[in-house]
């Protein structure tokens, strides 16, 4: 671990071992890699625009893959190659303490493995963050000497440009400030022929600590007494660095709290935090900092996001007691953000919409079973019981998420594609002559009727309007299979007080008819809310990941975009591992909302989140979003015995809202 950084402001990349290529087609490629991983193949990725334009350039073009190195092999690193064990150039701060095989045939863009940047005003000799006088920039490689480029930054265009040469290599390129607080670079670097594209982005974040709100409150003082420097220093300057097809690094210097962080001297950061900007998924990436007697975890190590999630295990040099600090660092200007769209998809986009349906009023329903399914809720879909308490937080927690870009990107994906054969239009289609039932289920529950979008997207129940009770997770006959329009296991379906089938085939299985099943899936999204009271969002993580996967088993069960049903329905087990276990732990014990943790999720999961979220907005407002009931519409519950069981539903509560006639539907 780094001890000691200097006072200057340096970004600093990583020694790593050289990277192969990691590109593929142009179906497959992710917009935000940078087209290379770590020794463990993990992608690097950026969140810079310019270079997400440059990657769609290359294949748009069809210009081929660069061709794959080939695998280097581990040598000693020069003698006068920084790492921590050697003294650090002057004016820079340490290195990471990684030894980087050497490949001398490698692209030069993997070449790249560290830099570091500072800029001046006037002839003084300390660094200033928009110092607009001259420029100084050190790049370290895996197989040469480091290279020092100074060069004096001449005005044009808004831009600060400058061009350097020394030992055969050339830089060029332009740094250009944005107020407030951000900065951009673009760089080229050339040598023997090569080149390589370097982006850079600085800007301003706000910091935050948030200490585990379940340990003991002496335990919460002591960490506090530990960590003084948080309660002046609650600025961050954080520093992205990407080299297209190479590497991508991050490094953060956590500042004191200055009233015009554009002082033209720059203060020696508090603590430092530096590492690689990987996507990890699950998976934390260990982060090198200057905090003594703490390990640091970058959560999730999102980086197309603009808030990071640093975990700090800190421990007491009195005490020796080990405590868990998340360190928030989000960009102090939202609107500054150049986050890239989501790309990431569960499933291949609906179709693109070229018409939007009218819908005719429903006709009258004839019996009373199907009475409950009338009645208009205006522009929402399904009507909402605000004056309900956990419905109203539901409601109030959901509405946070609305300006989410992801929810927004989401809401664009199905209004632009609403039309016949995608999976909105269906629902509406044929969950028509629900909306009434499902709505008192809801109110009967006190749970929002947002419930029962949770099948959307997977379930062929309504979207393929088969209204079929036959579906397993997995395929399996097996009595222990996820089972019915909601993909209850025996387990779950039991503890929400459904009967469960002695056999595979057995009739009064509730699961398989969409009454006590939905009554069901009201229980258990009311479970997941109480789980969660810093947030009900969380709840739809809940039905997709923890407690059996219901929401994932649906989309096994049902989706026909999965040719392995078994498969799938086994990788679901590992769903409610590590990630899910984390998002638990920053709701419940740091008090994280859903926004807030958004970056420490997995991309999977963020998306169905969304997902969700947007079916939900769409539907509780349709009129906002131009949107209407189909005009075929089904008007008739179905009458294939999929709606109520034969015998009496299970749970009294149940029984009193959809009625029981014995043999109905």
């Amino acid at each position: 671990m780094v001890r000691h950084l200097t006072p200057i402001i340096c970004i600093w990349g990583l020694a790593l071992s050289a990277c192969a290529p990691r590109m593929s087609n142009q179906h497959n490629v992710d917009p935000t890699s940078t087209g290379f991983s770590n020794e463990f193949g993990t992608p690097y990725v950026s969140n810079d625009r310019r270079l997400i334009r440059e990657r769609e350039a290359l294949f748009t073009d069809a210009s081929p893959p660069p061709a794959k190195p080939a695998k280097p092999k581990p040598k000693s690193a020069p003698k006068d190659q920084p790492t921590t064990k050697t003294p650090a150039p002057d004016n820079t701060r340490a290195p990471l303490d990684i030894q980087a095989p050497l490949d001398i045939q490698a692209p030069l863009s993997t070449r790249v493995r560290e830099a570091e940047i500072s800029r001046y005003a006037g002839p003084g000799t300390k660094p200033s963050r928009f110092g607009k006088d001259h420029v100084s920039i050190k790049l370290f490689f895996t197989d040469a000497q480091p290279v020092h480029f100074r060069a004096h930054l001449n005005p044009q265009s808004g831009r600060l440009e400058f061009s350097a040469s020394t030992d055969g290599y050339t830089l060029q390129g332009s740094l250009t400030d944005h107020a407030p607080h951000n900065s951009t670079g673009d760089f080229t670097l050339s040598y023997q022929g090569e080149s390589a594209r370097i982006y850079y982005r600085a800007y301003v974040a706000k910091v935050r600590a948030r200490r585990d709100q379940r340990e003991p409150e002496q335990a919460r003082n002591e960490i506090a007494r530990r960590l003084q420097w948080l309660d002046s220093s609650q600025r961050g300057w954080v520093n992205n660095w990407a080299v297209a097809n190479g590497r991508a690094f991050y490094l953060i210097d956590i500042i004191q709290n200055q009233p015009q962080p554009e002082s033209p001297t720059s203060a020696p950061p508090r603590i430092a935090l530096k590492g690689e900007s990987l996507r990890t998924g699950e998976r934390d990436h260990k982060v090198d900092t200057t905090e003594p007697h703490s390990q640091t975890a970058l959560v999730g190590n999102w980086e197309s996001e603009s808030r990071k999630i640093f975990a700090m295990q800190v421990v007491d040099p009195q005490t020796q007691k080990t405590s868990e600090v998340m360190l928030d660092v989000e960009i102090e200007n939202p609107e500054l953000d150049s986050s890239s769209p989501e790309t990431e998809n569960l499933e291949p986009s609906e179709p693109t919409s070229d018409s939007v349906t009218t819908a005719s009023p429903p006709p009258p329903r004839p019996s009373t079973l199907e009475s409950k399914a009338s009645g208009d809720a205006g522009s929402a879909y399904i009507r909402t019981d605000n004056s309900l308490t956990r419905t109203a937080r539901i409601t109030q927690h959901f509405a946070r998420n609305k300006n989410l870009s992801g929810v927004k990107t989401a809401i664009k994906e199905y209004t632009q594609s609403f039309k016949p054969g995608t999976n909105l239009y269906n629902f509406y289609k044929y969950a028509q002559p629900f909306r009434r039932l499902i709505s008192d289920i809801a109110r009967a529950y006190d749970v929002s009727p947002a419930f029962a979008y949770l099948t959307v997207i997977e379930s062929s129940y309504f979207t393929g309007g088969k209204y079929s009770n036959k579906e397993r997770g997995n395929g399996s006959q097996s009595a222990s299979a996820a089972r019915g329009p909601f993909q209850f296991k025996p387990g779950t379906a039991k503890s929400v007080g459904m009967f469960v089938g002695t056999n595979t085939h057995g009739s009064e299985d509730e699961r398989i008819y969409f009454a006590p099943a939905a009554c069901g899936a009201a229980k258990y999204v009311r479970e997941l809310v109480d789980a969660f009271p810093n947030d009900a969002t969380l709840a739809i993580l809940g039905y997709n990941q923890g407690q059996g996967g219901a929401a994932a088993l649906i989309r096994c069960a049902y989706s026909s975009k999965i040719s392995n049903r078994t498969s799938c329905a086994r990788s679901v087990q590992s769903l409610s591992g590590q990630d899910y276990a984390r998002a638990i732990r920053l709701a419940n014990d740091f008090n994280y909302t859903y926004a807030e943790m958004e970056a420490a999720l997995t991309p999977a999961m963020r998306k169905y989140v969304n997902r969700k979220l947007a079916v939900y907005f769409i539907s509780n407002n349709m009129a906002e979003y131009g949107v209407k009931i189909p005009g075929d519409a089904v008007q008739s519950l179905p009458r294939n015995r999929s709606v109520m069981p034969p015998k009496p539903i299970k749970d009294s509560t149940c029984r009193q809202v959809v009625g029981n006639p014995l043999g109905a539907g």
